[in-house]
């Protein structure tokens, strides 16, 4: 299984699976799906290891469908998937419990929620609006346990970036009956109110990329904006132009940018950083990265904290460098 997966896995990611035009890459998926099953009727391995097999490949086949168009969109803006574009859920049992025994399952449904609370709400609202569609007649999933499964994972990814925080707990606290997760989910709320805009940042010293130290108790005259990345992280790498525009803007103002890597390797982290000329200040502190992430409650990057001169907190979940409206904020502190 794993020579197949290695030598399959060039070809079912984003960068090759987005060049082909729609009906290839169903033809393509399909072939995959194929290997995958074919090789396992080649051994005895008993009913339950052939249902989790079986099905992990059903998974992986329906998150690539729902990430296709997306991925299209960025090659052929104009892309629209055809009328008979197959439905990311209908080969799945989504209301199956031991499907909960295969450890993506869980991501995909929270991707699948993600999705589709952006299609199909104007109002939409990070964290809210996929609370709102999970409690809604619109989400397949109508087995219980499965549903707070989802419900659980989308409030400790999207509690700390969500634009009404108080009113995705609320509605958490409200719709959940696992009183296990609502003890951990009111944890979390609680340390992120201490987050809140108009608190004091907490006191930070951490290192550079070069072993220097750097204590942010120095930076009390400076406006930080912090970019939180990691070498890994595409969107985090496409940002990085924007982030340098956006530090030649404030260059002669009382600004500082600083970026901070998580759960990268050293050297992929410095080679960004030289062929990008990035001339911010550059933590790399593998041993404080799970105190970075419980003090500000990181679940997912890129992220972006706006801090003012003062060292108040302005915003835990700053605009990315490429919105206009950060330079607005960043002039109105």
């Amino acid at each position: 299984k794993r020579k197949l997966e290695d030598s399959i896995s060039l070809y079912n990611g984003f960068g090759y699976y987005s060049q082909l035009n729609e009906s290839r890459f169903l033809k393509h998926l399909n072939s995959l799906e194929k290997s995958r099953l074919d090789l396992l009727k080649n051994f005895d391995v008993g009913k339950d290891f052939e249902f989790l097999e079986v099905n992990s490949a059903s998974i992986d086949k329906a998150h690539v469908l729902m990430n296709y168009p997306f991925a299209r969109k960025k090659i052929i803006r104009d892309y629209v998937q055809s009328n008979n574009y197959p439905d990311p859920l209908k080969e799945l049992d989504i209301n199956n419990e031991r499907l909960l025994n295969i450890p993506h399952y869980n991501l995909f449904l929270f991707l699948y929620v993600i999705t589709s609370a952006v299609d199909e709400n104007e109002n939409y609202s990070v964290g809210n609006s996929y609370i709102n569609y999970i409690d809604s007649e619109s989400f397949a999933v109508t087995n219980k346990n499965i549903k707070e499964e989802v419900l659980y994972l989308t409030a400790v990814n999207t509690l700390s970036t969500s634009d009404d925080c108080k009113g995705l707990y609320d509605k958490y606290m409200n719709i959940s009956q696992n009183k296990t997760y609502q003890k951990e989910i009111t944890e979390k709320y609680l340390d992120l109110i201490k987050l809140n805009k108009g608190q004091p940042i907490p006191e930070l010293e951490l290192t550079d990329i070069n072993g220097k130290n750097i204590n942010f108790d120095n930076f009390k005259d400076y406006i930080l904006y912090i970019d939180i990345w990691a070498s890994w992280c595409k969107p985090c790498i496409e940002e990085i132009p924007n982030l340098i525009q956006l530090q030649e803007r404030f260059k002669n103002e009382k600004v500082k940018f600083i970026t901070i890597a998580r759960k990268s390797e050293k050297d992929k982290i410095a080679k960004l950083i030289a062929i990008h000329n990035l001339k911010t200040i550059n933590i790399y502190d593998p041993e404080n990265e799970k105190r970075i992430e419980d003090m500000f409650q990181i679940t997912s990057i890129p992220r972006y904290l706006l801090i003012n001169k003062n060292g108040i907190i302005y915003d835990i979940s700053a605009k990315k460098p490429s919105d206009a409206e950060l330079i607005t904020q960043i002039n109105s502190l």
